[in-house]
């Protein structure tokens, strides 16, 4: 399955979400939400300008954690991304 590239540096971190959910992350400060089964990006969010160089997802809170230069973001999943 191929997808279309929308980061502008390279890639760092992908983590899973779910059967159908991942995250992209880049050294351009971009996380990108995917979606396999309808084959597109459904966010894109400017998360740090230093670039995000990690991610992690824990599922019993439902929220995503970025690291970057600057520190850590955490994104609820739950709540469509909204920063925490």
């Amino acid at each position: 399955m191929k997808f279309e590239a929308v980061h502008y540096s390279e890639i760092k971190a992908i983590e899973k979400l779910n059967d159908e959910i991942f995250v992209t992350s880049a050294l351009d400060g971009i996380i990108n939400i995917w979606n396999t089964r309808m084959r597109k990006l459904l966010i894109s969010l400017v998360v740090d300008e230093t670039g995000v160089s990690s991610l992690k997802f824990v599922q019993k809170r439902g929220v995503l954690l970025c690291g970057h230069e600057s520190g850590i973001s955490y994104y609820s999943v739950r709540d469509d991304f909204q920063t925490r």
